[in-house]
């Protein structure tokens, strides 16, 4: 894992693509239950503190409920999948990266305490549905003909192509193979849901901008 040791949060940056400064422009905008509060900004793909974050939650159905935790808001369209992103598939708990590859669920984090470098991702729009997704080591996301999601490809090809599906203000991530991503004994990530329940169900949010 020492190759993380060079990794800062929010600043994942894919090769042959230039580093472009990104002005933000911060807006209070009410919930629709009213009193809270959401930072909006424009596209902030280097920005240091802005995380895209997919959240999944226990069940097979898709939904999208503005949700706050520890300063992260929910995000709300697809034009957001870009950049840092980060996917939480219980309270708290993130998808890990590790060296060899393959992605595992990672421990629980204490309220309000953000992503690893280990569980961040960056995300990268490639059609008006589908991104790819680069781990911190240079990889891209695709799966294997058993479902098992890893991070191995240097380039984008149609196994590396990753399409957020929405429905009824659900959502949940959709591989190559046509199947979701789940959690597998607990840790194991994978893509082999034909069909999408509570547990392939996934929320966006994105931290709170600095004022």
């Amino acid at each position: 894992m020492a190759d993380y040791s060079l990794v800062r949060r929010g600043k994942l940056v894919l090769k042959g693509r230039a580093t472009k400064k990104h002005k933000s422009k911060n807006k209070s905008k009410q919930s629709s239950s009213g009193g809270d509060e959401r930072m909006e900004s424009e596209d902030t793909v280097n920005h240091g503190t802005v995380l895209h974050t997919l959240k999944c939650i226990p069940n097979c159905s898709l939904y999208a409920v503005y949700f706050i935790t520890g300063g992260w808001w929910e995000l709300k369209a697809f034009e957001e999948y870009t950049g840092p992103i980060a996917i939480e598939f219980s309270p708290y708990c993130y998808m890990s990266s590790r060296d060899d590859g393959l992605f595992v669920l990672g421990g629980p984090h204490p309220l309000g305490e953000g992503p690893v470098p280990e569980e961040i991702l960056t995300a990268v729009k490639l059609s008006d549905t589908k991104i790819a997704l680069k781990s911190g080591y240079g990889k891209y996301l695709s799966v294997q003909p058993d479902g098992t999601v890893v991070g191995r490809s240097d380039a984008i090809g149609p196994l590396e192509q990753w399409e957020p599906v929405f429905q009824d203000g659900k959502v949940a991530l959709q591989a190559s193979n046509n199947c979701f991503v789940t959690v597998v004994d607990g840790t194991d990530i994978k893509a082999n849901c034909r069909s999408a329940g509570s547990d392939e169900m996934i929320k966006e949010k994105v931290p709170e901008l600095p004022r």
